[in-house]
Parts: structure tokens; sequence; C-alpha cells
């Protein structure tokens, strides 16, 4: 298994100038700001194999899950030469968490020639991302979404899967069939 951690803080000043096409001064602006943020995720795999009396006979069994989860805000005024009476202010939060689990299991049944194999698959994946962006509002004196820039993504997904193969040997010719069946729900 594995486990990372991490936090930063950052704090910054940034000006430019905008010119137009003709390299004329338009406007200038200074940004101030800082961030925060931290991701945290962890990790585990295990894998089994059980071998029977019979060689070629076995059951194998993986296991993974994945978990992480990144938060972060975001504050900054900007101060713009042509608009001094209102320098806009905006305040980011984001957070995004995301988790996915596998489990596998085949068994593997071998003849003389031939062998049998049947298994199992079950995947599991969520994603979730909030994106939530505030202006400050001087009309109201309050904090609003004013430029619609927030948004929210949630995913999930899960996967069936059974599967059955059977492998021949006919004559110089090594010959496989299978069938799958897989159900997947979103």
């Amino acid at each position: 298994g594995t486990y990372n951690t991490y936090k930063y803080n950052l704090d910054y000043k940034e000006s430019s100038l905008v010119n137009n096409n003709e390299n004329i001064f338009q406007y200038n602006y200074d940004r101030i700001g800082y961030t925060d943020f931290s991701n945290t995720n962890y990790s585990f795999y295990s894998y089994y194999k059980k071998k029977f009396d019979k060689k070629g006979n076995e059951l194998t069994l993986d296991f993974m899950y994945a978990d992480q989860n990144n938060p972060g805000n975001t504050n900054m005024n900007l101060t713009y030469s042509n608009m001094l009476d209102r320098p806009p202010m905006q305040n980011t939060n984001k957070d995004s968490q995301s988790k996915n689990l596998v489990f596998k299991a085949n068994y593997a049944l071998p003849f003389e020639t031939d062998k049998l194999e049947m298994g199992y698959n079950f995947t599991y994946r969520m994603k979730d991302n909030n994106y939530n962006v505030q202006d400050y509002l001087y009309r109201t004196l309050t904090w609003g979404d004013s430029l619609q820039l927030s948004n929210m993504f949630k995913y999930t997904e899960n996967i069936h899967a059974l599967y059955l193969t059977y492998a021949a040997k006919i004559n110089n010719f090594d010959v496989k069939a299978g069938l799958r069946s897989e159900d997947l729900s979103t």
C-alpha cells in the first residue's frame, strides 16, 4: 500500500500591462492573492494465488483500492487602471475526489492438452469535482457567481464482468473459444 499527503500555501503578486494589436497601451492590472492546496491519497493492492495438486490448476485473486482527495482555495484581488473605483475580488474553492476499486478472480482448470478458465471482474470508479467561483458583487455587497464559472462534475461507474474460455490443441493448432458477459452502469 501507499499513502501520500502534502499541503502548500502560495502568496503571489503579479503586474501586467495590456496593449492592443498595434502595441498601444490599453490598461494595466495588479493581481494579489493566495492559494491553499492539499492532496491526500492512498492505495492498497493485494494478490493471492492458490495452487492445487494438479499442475496448472489454480485460483488467483487480485484486489486494488485507491482514494484521492484534492481540496484547494484561492482568493485574489485585481486592481485595473481603468476600474479604480471597483477592483474585482474573487474567491475560488475546488474539491476533487476520486475512488477506484478493482477486484478480479480467475480459476484455471487444466486437462491433458486443454484448459478451461473462468473468472469475474468488478470495477468501481467514482469522480467528484466541485469548482466554485464567487466574485464580489458591489451592487449588493455580497459574493456570487455572476460570471457563471462554477461547475460540478459527478461520475460513478460499476462494471461486472464474467468470462469463460476454453483452449484446446487440435493437431498442430491451438484453438481458444470464449464467452464474456458484462454489465456496465454509470
